[in-house]
This record gives C-alpha cells, structure tokens and sequence, in this order.
C-alpha cells in the first residue's frame, strides 16, 4: 500500500474537529472577544487541533474589522473581519450566543443554539470604553468556563478510548 492510500485511509478514520461558533449583533465586539479567548483557552488545555472555533454576527456588516477597544481588551483579533451568522455556521456542533435576543436571531437557522452564560447575557461594551469590554470579557470567561467542560467531554468521546 503506498503512503498517500494509507494517509488517506488514517484521515478517513479522524474525527472531525467540534465546530463552534459564538454568536453577538456585529461580530465586531463580543463574539471576536469570546472567539479569541476561546481560542486560547483551548490552547491552554490542549484541545486546538479538535475544536474549530469561529464567530458571526446576526446583523449582516461582512469584513468590518474587530473594534479597537475588542483589540486593546483580547489580543489576537487583529485579523479579524465580521461575517453574518448563515447556514454553514448554522451546522456547527455549538452555537453560543451572547444574549437571549441573539439566541432568538438564530435558532431559526440552529435550533440547537444556546446563551453563551447559562441564563443570563454578555454585556454589549458598543460604544463603551475599557471598564464595558472588561466586563464583557469577564461574562465570557465565565460562560466559557460552565460550556468548556462539557466540549472537553465531547471531544475525549471523539478521540476515542485511551487517547
């Protein structure tokens, strides 16, 4: 068997990475935020090659860039350009959304969809100054802390037993 058959018979047989998307108004304050620190949360544990993470807002402002104060309060977004929640963001395995008006938007298209905080909202730092993304970005922390676990689960279930 030559290697590129065996590569591709060993890529057959991996799972595919959890896909999540987090989901605000804009896609230009609160979902970038959450998107980064999601990203590193997952590098600190471990998990980046097997959980695909991107963000997406419900208002349709496609390649707006990342607020300056989103930048200055999550590094690593400086890339970053806004898209609009559609339906290939619709099949992502989560879909986590900043508030109950945002879950709302997209359940239409992702009936599974969930608040990023269990009950509750991340506050919208639009318009804000440091002190609003501060405490927007401490709203994610802790909605990804309750959330993360059980994707942790989910992905040991995907690597399967004794990985």
């Amino acid at each position: 068997m030559s290697y590129h058959t065996a590569s591709r018979m060993i890529a057959a047989r991996l799972p595919e990475p959890v896909r999540v998307v987090l989901v605000c108004t804009g896609n230009t304050c609160r979902s970038p935020m959450a998107e980064g620190m999601l990203r590193a949360m997952l590098a600190e544990r471990g998990l980046s090659g097997d959980v695909q993470v991107s963000s997406a807002g419900t208002k349709d402002q496609p390649g707006k860039p990342a607020s300056e104060n989103a930048m200055a309060a999550v590094p690593g977004l400086e890339g970053h350009a806004a898209r609009t929640f559609g339906p290939s963001e619709a099949d992502a395995d989560h879909v986590w959304a900043m508030t109950p008006g945002n879950l709302e938007a997209v359940l239409p298209l992702a009936p599974h969809a969930e608040t990023l905080l269990p009950g509750g909202e991340v506050p919208n730092p639009f318009k804000g100054g440091p002190d609003e993304y501060a405490a927007a970005a401490e709203a994610i922390r802790a909605g990804q802390e309750a959330r993360l676990p059980g994707s942790e689960a989910e992905v040991a279930a995907l690597r399967g037993p004794g990985a």
